[in-house]
């Protein structure tokens, strides 16, 4: 769904001629070097020091059965909250292509809030003199 949705944005910033081809290349570039794996998330998002991965890795040798994210839990590392926070981050393709966005300089953070409520609102359908949002639509 994540990815369905991102790629709707990007037709959306294509059709609406809201980047340049130079731009949406950058972006799409920068979304193929983000680093999805969880500990370099919670080091970007300010959760964890970069020296606490491993010392979450070396626990997580020691309790095989358990995630990374259950283990920096175990280690008061990280609250059971932000670890939910960073598996939706995780998965969310279209967060994660607005960032890649703002990295590479294609946009700044607050076009980038604008072009997604403008999505948002294209999105929209009427249905019998009904809005509806396509999350209503499931």
């Amino acid at each position: 769904m994540s990815l369905i949705k991102c790629q709707s944005f990007i037709q959306f910033l294509r059709g609406s001629k809201q980047f340049s081809s130079e731009d949406m290349s950058r972006a799409i570039h920068a979304l193929g070097e983000i680093d999805r794996r969880f500990g370099h998330l919670a080091v970007f998002n300010g959760y964890l020091n970069p020296e606490n991965i491993n010392q979450i890795l070396e626990y997580q040798t020691r309790h095989e059965n358990l995630k990374f994210g259950e283990c920096a839990v175990q280690m008061n590392l990280l609250k059971l909250q932000q670890v939910e926070r960073l598996l939706k981050i995780q998965n969310d393709d279209l967060f994660l292509f607005c960032q890649a966005a703002v990295i590479s300089k294609s946009s700044t953070l607050e076009r980038m809030i604008e072009l997604l409520q403008e999505f948002r609102r294209a999105q929209e359908t009427p249905v019998r003199g009904v809005y509806m949002t396509e999350e209503d639509q499931k």
